[in-house]
């Protein structure tokens, strides 16, 4: 079937085909059952083969699975094998072509999977580029523990995503002279948070708010959750009092986030401040909008955490991991997208396990439809001597076929089979068509319309 969910998956090299060339399930059969039952709240391969089994009849409205349901040990060799790179970029393009893509902002954050361990026995961590308008993933890169860090990962990372004219925001990790330089070199822009684990540019920025003048203050207030949460941010761009001011050229304006939290039952308040550096100058509503825009990415991760229960998982292999990591955050994005249930990501995918139809429709477009019915329209309008207007309307029903048939006709005819028919439009006789074609059945319906009012003669 030609659908956008089997285009984003027709470039994934299918290791299968390499290894054995005799396999049983598709490619887009095996990764369609995983983010349907991911969704649903299976996310073991024994759970998804049950999952698959128990849903065959729905599964079948998508794929054949001529041959099934694929078994757990089939599902767990299937991403173990397959190349997670390109995964990534296949799901992450099927996203794209879904929804209108606005990647204003591009959050850089990192998540460790407790329940992981490399070959040295180090919990496997991933960073991840995420698009807060979207709220979706655009790619991940594996840490190793012992033999590199996410300072090392984040260029690797960069190079993989077309950032320009884009703004990236990064926690502390990201405060790197070679980061920022490569950031800019793309003619992308950057708000970057600074810790005091940057002593001296921490320690410069501190002093900087006590000495300088504050160039512009933005100050937002936010009620939820039991608290109120006040925030005031302060720029300032002159960087006289930076030390070494020749290392970060490219900063244009240091930033300050003063953070008041009033926990409204007791009354009692909470105090903190940040620090940022970035490219951008003076607009600070905007930097604000970015700062408070990466929090998305940490709310990715605390679904992962919480409601996906990432860290209990049982899979020990890292490509596996990271692959389910990746479907994951591919079914936030779901989730995420789809408003009309307004209940918490929880109650979705109880929603979706137990309705079909709003499984359906969280999936949308991920393969050609079950519901392929279609029809063509004519409308005649008549306008008698009196100016007085006469619609007559001809519809027939029919359903779209999978692929084309049939020389005749023109237009859609090849792909459109007819009610109570067989064959397409392009399949039969032209002089058949038009016994039954929307076309007579509209002059059929003015006819009826107009009555003895007019004959052959006076029409």
């Amino acid at each position: 079937m030609d659908s956008c969910f089997t285009e984003s998956f027709k470039e994934l090299e299918d290791h299968r085909r390499i290894n054995r060339g005799n396999f049983r399930h598709s490619l887009q059969e095996i990764i369609f059952l995983t983010i349907s039952a991911v969704l649903c709240g299976f996310q073991t391969y024994e759970l998804i083969e049950y999952f698959g089994k128990k849903e065959l009849d729905w599964l079948k409205k998508f794929f054949p699975y001529k041959y099934g349901i694929p078994s757990n040990d089939t599902l767990g060799e299937f991403f173990k094998n397959i190349n997670r790179k390109n995964f990534s970029k296949c799901l992450v393009s099927f996203l794209q072509n879904l929804k209108k893509f606005d990647s204003e902002l591009i959050s850089l954050d990192g998540k460790t999977i407790k329940g992981s361990s490399d070959e040295d026995g180090h919990p496997l961590h991933i960073l991840t580029a995420f698009c807060q308008k979207n709220k979706m993933s655009l790619g991940e890169e594996l840490v190793c523990k012992k033999k590199e860090n996410e300072i090392v990962a984040i260029p690797k990372l960069l190079s993989i995503l077309e950032i320009k004219g884009c703004v990236i925001s990064i926690d502390a990790m990201g405060c790197q002279k070679d980061i920022v330089d490569r950031i800019v070199e793309e003619k992308a822009d950057y708000v970057i948070q600074v810790k005091d684990n940057q002593g001296e540019l921490h320690q410069n920025l501190k002093d900087t708010f006590k000495l300088e003048k504050i160039d512009t203050v933005f100050s937002t207030e936010e009620i939820g959750h039991g608290r109120i949460e006040n925030r005031k941010y302060s720029i300032i761009s002159d960087l006289s009092h930076v030390s070494d001011r020749e290392k970060w050229q490219t900063v244009k304006s240091l930033i300050r986030v003063d953070t008041i939290v009033c926990e409204k039952k007791t009354g009692k308040e909470t105090k903190s401040e940040r620090y940022y550096i970035s490219s951008l100058k003076e607009d600070i509503e905007k930097i604000a909008e970015y700062i408070r825009g990466h929090w998305e990415i940490e709310s990715m991760h605390w679904s992962l955490d919480v409601i996906f229960r990432e860290d209990n998982q049982a899979k020990r292999d890292n490509n596996a991991i990271a692959n389910f990591n990746t479907i994951c955050k591919f079914a936030i994005s779901l989730l995420n997208d789809e408003q009309t249930y307004k209940g918490s990501k929880t109650k979705k995918r109880a929603e979706a396990l137990y309705e079909p139809e709003y499984r359906e429709k969280l999936l949308k477009n991920l393969e050609g439809k079950s519901d392929r019915s279609a029809y063509f329209k004519t409308v005649i309008v008549f306008v008698d001597e009196n100016g007085k207007e006469f619609i007559a309307k001809g519809i027939l029903k029919g359903t779209i076929s999978e692929v084309e048939r049939g020389e005749n006709g023109f237009g859609y005819d090849k792909i459109f089979i007819p009610e109570n028919m067989e064959k397409t439009l392009a399949e039969i006789s032209s002089e058949e068509k038009n016994k039954f074609s929307h076309r007579k059945r509209a002059l059929e319906d003015l006819k009826n319309i107009l009555g003895d009012r007019y004959d052959s003669s006076g029409c």
